[in-house]
């Protein structure tokens, strides 16, 4: 495939990394009811933020990789690149 042809492919799929973790980190990870004796009964509820705070860093840092794509050419593309995948493999 030519580089041209890997263009719109590219930027929607990391439009779509990006708005998959959103996604993800929006929702109830975990809850627990917590009922001491003694004291009225509570729901805990843990949602993507709270368990990995630096995962809303990363999903900002893949929108504006995208941005960045669409708004670069030639060596800046590549130097981008790089740091998308720096930033997936610290992600992970």
């Amino acid at each position: 495939m030519t580089p041209r042809r890997l263009y719109a492919p590219v930027v929607l799929a990391l439009l779509a990394v990006a708005g998959g973790a959103w996604l993800g980190l929006g929702r109830t990870w975990g809850s627990v009811d917590l009922a001491p004796e003694g004291l009225p009964s509570d729901t805990l509820q843990v949602t993507g933020t709270d368990a990995v705070p630096l995962a809303t860093a990363l999903a900002v840092v893949l929108v504006t990789s995208a941005l960045g794509v669409l708004a670069t050419r030639g060596r800046g593309r590549q130097v981008l690149g790089v740091l998308v995948v720096v930033a997936g493999v610290v992600g992970a």
